[in-house]
């Protein structure tokens, strides 16, 4: 049970903070977009007009490849990927929409919510009994969400830090590069040369290749893809009740909304943010069901 609730609190997540920025973000945003290229420059952006732009063409080819290169994994190995090519371009679908949003969390509270949870709900409704695709569809669209995330707070970074922003880029892009090539090609030396790896109960006592890591990732599949939502969450589930907590985490800023434009003067109350509250105890829950687990 308590496990169940863990995800009912991030299924409030997720929808408190669509509303939240709407409510107390959603006019600042609009005139913000509006003032963009007629605002005056503060004295940061000045400093940093001594520095050559990255051309926008630079993050559209990047993005037109790396789309590119995944839509072909996605159709000449869709076996072992088991994910088509429409999962792929939902997937980025749901990291563009909620990038914005949950960028303003960030920057106004340092805590980011995740889309790990609704992204494995969405494609285990539509798309069940495959965990492979599952996992897959949560990569693309909750780690591009939490990139791009991290991307954003680099370049906050080193606008203040007057860093050249075409450095940044090509350092990141670099970065990038051997990072993920490494740790490919690590954990591909790891299935392939370590006898057992991640089975305990084949392992011998002392050894470190248990990959705790790895099983939340499988666990994840086996929930989501493989048994799927709608035998836990949904009708055919024991805890369909869990799905009130959408309505409940997107009607709860909107009820904050109505109480700071109610009582303006109380400058309390605008600073009740849901979205942190409700994930903070939704991961609260989930480390204290693990830690009594882990006892038993």
């Amino acid at each position: 049970m308590f496990f169940a609730l863990t995800y009912g609190f991030g299924f409030a997540t997720i929808a408190a903070t669509l509303t939240h920025v709407t409510c107390f973000y959603g006019r600042e945003i609009y005139e913000r977009y509006r003032a963009s290229y007629k605002e005056k420059e503060d004295i940061h952006t000045r400093l940093m007009r001594r520095y050559k732009d990255i051309p926008s063409m630079w993050f559209y080819i990047l993005l037109g490849v790396t789309l590119a290169i995944s839509l072909v994994l996605c159709i000449a190995l869709n076996k072992q990927v088991q994910m088509p090519w429409w999962g792929l371009i939902f997937a980025s679908a749901i990291a563009f929409i909620f990038t914005l949003p949950i960028s303003i969390i960030t920057a106004t509270t340092n805590q980011t919510p995740g889309l790990n949870i609704i992204t494995e709900y969405v494609m285990g409704i539509i798309y069940p009994g495959r965990p492979i695709a599952n996992v897959c569809f949560k990569t693309y669209g909750y780690m591009s969400m939490a990139q791009a995330v991290s991307f954003l707070s680099d370049f906050k970074l080193g606008h203040y830090m007057k860093i050249p922003p075409r450095s940044m880029f090509i350092v990141q892009f670099v970065g990038t590069i051997i990072a993920g090539t490494i740790n490919i090609a690590v954990a591909w030396w790891q299935l392939n040369s370590i006898e057992h790896i991640c089975q305990d109960d084949l392992l011998p006592a002392d050894s470190p290749w248990t990959c705790p890591g790895d099983r939340v990732f499988f666990d994840a599949s086996v929930i989501w893809g493989l048994v799927g939502p709608k035998r836990i969450f949904g009708s055919l589930g024991n805890y369909s009740a869990m799905n009130w907590f959408f309505l409940m985490g997107g009607i709860g800023p909107i009820l904050v909304w109505f109480l700071h434009k109610a009582f303006p003067k109380q400058s309390w109350i605008p600073l009740i943010n849901l979205p942190i509250l409700l994930g903070a105890t939704g991961s609260s829950g989930g480390k204290g069901t693990i830690t009594f687990f882990q006892q038993l």
